[in-house]
């Protein structure tokens, strides 16, 4: 593995809203940073979660966002070589499978998971029934939502 060192950047992917303990204490969240300068790890805020996804799941993304941002700060997870998350949106469950999960109907858990993994704060708001009511919470020009692409059908 020390040939590797300065040319190889390991991604950690997780995408479960709770991770188990088996996973927390890990050896490789000891041995990533002898090894590795830079270890990345990456979440999403949408994905097929299931065969046949058509609709994202908020909540479930939102939760998984934030229990990056608990382990990362755990004891067990070493920061010294610490990139970033890399926030992905998967559009097939697998290679094989049909496009799920389309864009239009993920915006509400982007902009979710991006204030989460900014704030590591829940929104709670039972008011929010569209993009427009969902940025204005964020402090964010509502505006936005009439260039998004889906937003009229």
């Amino acid at each position: 593995l020390n040939q590797l060192k300065g040319l190889v950047e390991p991604v950690s992917w997780n995408y479960f809203p709770t991770f188990n303990k088996q996973y927390k204490s890990s050896r490789a969240w000891k041995t990533y940073p002898k090894f590795f300068m830079n270890n990345w790890i990456a979440s999403a805020f949408k994905g097929g979660l299931h065969r046949f996804s058509m609709i994202t799941n908020t909540t479930h993304h939102v939760l998984n966002n934030r229990e990056w941002l608990h382990f990362i700060a755990s004891s067990n997870f070493q920061k010294d070589s610490f990139s970033a998350i890399i926030l992905t949106g998967w559009s097939r469950f697998d290679h094989f499978m049909p496009l799920c999960d389309l864009l239009p109907t993920a915006y509400s858990s982007l902009i979710y998971s991006l204030y989460m993994l900014n704030t590591n704060k829940f929104l709670v708001d039972d008011s929010i029934h569209d993009c427009e009511d969902l940025l204005r919470l964020v402090h964010r020009d509502s505006q936005l939502c009439e260039s998004l692409p889906g937003i009229i059908l």
